[in-house]
């Protein structure tokens, strides 16, 4: 890895970080975002750059008045010496931005298998990279450290290969029709991933890999936040909305959700921030415990589990989850489930 003394006195190509913040300023220099944070942004890209280029610009900014002033006035000529360095050196093109540490940006999307780096991938461009993605291409090059990319041989958010627009869609086998919604239940099978291909479900890309791999256990399953839902079934046994019970608006004030042709059956307080479903069978199979006193179309409410027991039509089931993309619905509708 060069020395900074060398670059210095090298004559490559590159931008100080300077150079940098006014290019971002003054848009001479872009933000390449590779589709991060699209789907949280709602799929506007402009609004996604913006969001990083003011990130980044706090980021760098902060960095040239930590260094300008410990420059001045630090006791240690070396440290000042470094301090001068770090604001002088020019980044190579594809070298990530390391202002004295790595300076990094997040994507709620993916998660971003770990930071993402900020790469000057050309004069005009800056592009983001995750950290595994990058360190796991320089180890193919004869000199990692020297690893640079160009802005191609980046790869785009992996959230951004499922095609997500306004909803999660996952089906689940409903064989009995005795369709049991809960907040979580216990047994580990029914709740874990077991391939642990995301990392956590602070991520879209983890709740939806998540929500898909249960479905392929007949459970469904959608993240929410610290909040409570209620459940409605369709009278015909072939719909289930699971929303909310109340809204609120400045010309009406508070006001009750009416959903026509539906009943609603139950509430569920959700301590584990989600909610879980899953036929009366795959829970049996299991050996999940649900309580005594539930019965058909009823809810049973306890301090700190909730269940309502559902009797719809038995087949196969779409569950199409709004809450992860959407937030809060003006309908009120967090998911619905359905017949196929």
């Amino acid at each position: 890895m060069k020395k900074y003394k060398d670059i210095l006195e090298s004559n490559q190509v590159g931008l100080t970080i300077y150079q940098i913040v006014d290019g971002l300023k003054n848009g001479s220099i872009k933000i390449s975002s590779k589709k991060h944070n699209l789907v949280t942004f709602d799929h506007n890209q402009s609004k996604a750059d913006d969001y990083f280029k003011k990130e980044i610009i706090e980021r760098l900014e902060s960095a040239i008045e930590r260094y300008e002033k410990s420059a001045k006035t630090h006791e240690k000529e070396s440290f000042r010496e470094y301090c001068k360095i770090l604001l002088e050196r020019p980044y190579e093109y594809g070298e990530y931005i390391d202002a004295g540490g790595v300076v990094s940006v997040n994507c709620w999307d993916c998660g971003g298998s770990g930071e993402l780096y900020v790469i000057l991938t050309d004069a005009n461009t800056l592009s983001f990279m995750s950290s595994k993605e990058y360190w796991d291409n320089a180890e193919k090059t004869p000199k990692k450290y020297e690893y640079r990319p160009k802005e191609s041989d980046i790869n785009d958010c992996e959230l951004s290969k499922f095609n997500i627009t306004d909803k999660m869609v996952a089906e689940i086998d409903v064989p009995t029709g005795d369709l049991i919604v809960t907040n979580f239940f216990k047994k580990k099978e029914l709740y874990e991933e077991k391939t642990e291909k995301y990392r956590s479900i602070n991520s879209i890309i983890g709740r939806y890999s998540l929500m898909q791999e249960l479905a392929s256990r007949n459970v469904g399953y959608g993240q929410m936040g610290n909040m409570s839902v209620d459940v409605y079934k369709k009278d015909d046994g072939t719909e289930i909305i699971i929303g909310d019970a109340y809204g609120y608006d400045e010309e009406r004030g508070e006001f009750e959700y009416e959903f026509d042709g539906f009943t609603k059956l139950g509430h569920i307080s959700l301590s584990v921030w989600r909610w879980m479903c899953a036929d009366k069978k795959v829970l049996d199979d299991h050996n999940e415990v649900i309580p005594d006193d539930l019965t058909p179309d009823s809810e049973t409410e306890m301090d700190y589990k909730d269940y309502v027991w559902v009797k719809v039509k038995p087949g196969k089931w779409v569950i199409e989850h709004y809450y992860d993309i959407q937030g809060d619905r003006k309908d009120g509708i967090y998911s619905k489930l359905y017949l196929k």
